[in-house]
């Protein structure tokens, strides 16, 4: 089977669950940006070497540049993992968007500096989060940061965690709880 097959296959599966949980249609571009991110999961599992390792973060990179060209998420779909705020009162959320695959804002202003992904406080975006709770289903939008290792921003101290629990960073522009 041709890797082609392979994501047309993943993406029919992909599909067949969430219809048949009543989750929300994933749109494509985030139903195969989950689906590289779980392909290169297995694949940094099964390496035998560090060497294998560092290829599957390169190719999830490729794949993921390939499902994002425009680094945007635009009415993506997911689950409130984490909401939380700043000592200065902006805003912190964490999206489960697939299995051990999230979307995040920085969770400190110091390390948000020039980054500019945490909420802005009393912003439209802020109170929509804030009408909402952990395990919420919750539709976003929102810009991808660019990074020179994944393709799009991650926030992992350890290779390890990049690849097995990633948390790519997202500058949230829209959000409302997802029916």
């Amino acid at each position: 089977m041709t890797m082609r097959g392979i994501r047309r296959g993943m993406f029919l599966v992909i599909a067949a669950v969430q219809i048949a949980t009543a989750e929300p249609v994933q749109p494509p571009a985030q139903t195969v940006f989950v689906a590289a991110v779980a392909e290169a999961r297995d694949q940094f599992k099964a390496a035998p070497n560090d060497m294998a390792k560092g290829a599957a973060r390169a190719a999830r990179k490729a794949a993921i540049c390939r499902a994002l060209p425009l680094r945007t998420a635009r009415d993506w779909f997911g689950r409130i993992y984490r909401l939380s705020f700043t000592s200065d009162g902006n805003g912190i959320v964490e999206i489960a968007i697939g299995p051990d695959v999230y979307v995040t804002t920085w969770n400190n202003s110091l390390s948000d500096i020039g980054d500019n992904t945490l909420i802005p406080a009393g912003s439209p975006v802020f109170q929509a989060f804030g009408a909402m709770k952990t395990d919420d289903p919750v539709k976003f939008s929102g810009t991808f940061l660019y990074s020179g290792v994944d393709c799009v921003k991650e926030t992992s101290l350890t290779q390890e965690g990049s690849m097995t629990a990633p948390e790519f960073l997202l500058r949230f522009s829209d959000a409302s709880r997802a029916r």
